[in-house]
């Protein structure tokens, strides 16, 4: 059997040999057949390394092929621009865009993507930040091409810049966000193959138009009346989560953290004893906040936050202080979920949140609000720190000194506290702190969290902290290249601070 698995990997990968209509297959879901999910890969100016941290997934392809319906992938498969521009607008249920854009030509293909896809996904750097191709913002066009190919040490013999048959340069590298609206960022340089792997999945019960279940968990549980957990003040989503046939809920597995989803039949008076519950908190710590959280994940089905941002995700939204349409219940504050739009949340996302019961909505409402009354815990904003081994807590840079210097590192100790620039501090999670845990120092793959990354006050407020008394200045003049050190993956998004930015 694993020979088989191996063979059938092995011949799909075989480029532009396998026609389209043999990557369809169809899927039994929730009892239903239905076809797989339709998607299309689309690469502008690239390396591949985002195509090719899917491939890297190797045998566990097999747990994501059948749910998809590849209909364009120029990477793999032998498709034409023709094919892309002839499907009918939104006929893609997703669309993953790797790449920046250089030319005209990768802003009018950026452009079709976006036309032909109901959600559109930015994967890997290039995509979300501009990658590190955006460091070429810091020269003019002429000096590009001139250094490429005429004056680059490889040049050999007599050259020209090419001029037949190309499309236009773009002035700039242009963040894709800026051309187009994307529904989720999936970071990376490249996302790994699990990044990839469990943005799919994810999406894969709102895309097939998961039916709610017909029954709650309250119904099931051996503790609904007096012994209610909901009336010792412990919160437990019961009442709004269904229950899969068979199901029994006993005292020893404690609160339901929404693992089976949402119901369309809500247990109404335990709902209201949750929403009264939510009212009732006057202090969001960081325990309350990590509850909404682990709720939210399991009850929307998101992925693992810090790695993927859903501009859908309303309570990550909430929690970095984005506006939000609010409403009152009662006395208690909430994101009317109601008056979210397609602007807001991305057109193919917002059934998730007005397929939902009224009393749903209210709760899941006042959860976002409660998240933004907590600085301690913000969800999605998570740095490379957090999943590092070498965090002790107590971060500070004491020198500035290049990989190769020193010789050998501590292997527990953070790198930072030894002298080295290691820039899990402002970089996303995602990669599960790989690098510093292999005794090398992040150099930022995962770009800067959304929170500073279009702030320069708070970017360099981030690189300050680790430094304490010490003057931002005397940092920077040490540095030969500032500018490639901090915004190595991101400077064509990033409003870059003139504190670092040296003339």
């Amino acid at each position: 059997m694993r020979s088989l698995k191996k063979m059938a990997i092995r011949n799909f990968f075989i480029q532009g040999t396998i026609p389209l209509n043999c990557l369809k297959t169809k899927i039994n879901f929730i009892g239903e057949e239905k076809l797989a999910i339709k998607v299309g890969f689309l690469q502008l100016a690239s390396c591949w390394g985002c195509h090719q941290s899917l491939v890297d997934m190797h045998l566990e392809l097999l747990d994501v092929l059948p749910l998809l319906d590849i209909v364009f992938w120029q990477a793999v498969v032998d498709t034409k621009h023709e094919q892309l521009e002839g499907l009918p607008d939104g006929y893609i249920d997703v669309g993953f865009v790797e790449g920046h854009i250089r030319t005209t030509h990768d802003t009018h293909l950026l452009k079709v993507m976006r036309k032909k896809s109901k959600i559109l996904i930015a994967l890997g750097d290039c995509s979300t930040h501009g990658g590190i191709a955006g460091l070429a913002n810091l020269y003019s066009i002429e000096e590009l091409t001139k250094r490429k190919y005429i004056t680059a040490d490889t040049i050999v013999g007599e050259s020209a810049v090419p001029s037949e048959n190309l499309p236009e340069f773009e002035p700039k590298v242009i963040p894709n966000k800026d051309i187009v609206k994307f529904d989720a960022f999936l970071y990376g340089c490249p996302p790994t193959s699990e990044n990839i792997k469990s943005a799919v999945l994810a999406l894969v019960p709102v895309l097939l138009d998961k039916k709610y279940l017909d029954t709650n968990v309250c119904e099931v549980c051996e503790m609904r009346g007096a012994e209610c957990l909901l009336k010792k003040g412990v919160p437990c989503f019961g009442s709004i989560t269904g229950a899969p046939p068979g199901l029994k809920w006993t005292a020893e597995k404690g609160p339901v953290m929404g693992e089976y989803g949402p119901t369309n039949k809500v247990a109404e008076a335990e709902a209201k004893d949750l929403l009264n519950l939510a009212a009732s908190i006057k202090e969001v710590t960081p325990d309350v906040a990590k509850i909404i959280i682990e709720f939210a994940i399991l009850y929307f089905r998101l992925p693992n936050l810090g790695h993927v941002y859903l501009s859908a995700d309303v309570l990550q939204a909430a929690a970095q202080g984005k506006p939000l349409p609010t409403k009152k219940i009662g006395d208690t504050p909430a994101v009317d979920l109601n008056a979210l739009n397609a602007d807001a949340v991305g057109p193919g996302l917002l059934p998730v949140f007005q397929g939902l019961p009224d009393i749903v909505k209210d709760i899941v409402g006042a959860a976002a609000v409660l998240l933004t009354k907590c600085d301690a815990f913000k969800p999605g904003l998570q740095n490379v720190c957090a999943h590092c081994d070498r965090n002790d807590g107590n971060i500070k840079l004491i020198g500035y000194k290049r990989d190769y210097e020193g010789g050998v590192k501590d292997q527990k100790t953070c790198f930072l506290n030894q002298g080295y620039i290691c820039l899990g501090f402002l970089t996303n999670a995602g990669c599960g702190a790989k690098c510093p845990n292999a005794n090398s120092p992040c150099i930022g793959c995962y770009a800067p969290m959304e929170e500073i990354v279009d702030d320069p006050d708070k970017f360099v407020a981030k690189i300050q902290d680790i430094l304490g008394d010490r003057p931002l200045d005397d940092l920077i003049n040490t540095m030969a290249d500032p500018v490639g050190v901090f915004y190595k993956a991101n400077y064509a998004r990033t409003k870059i601070s003139n504190k670092i930015k040296k003339d």
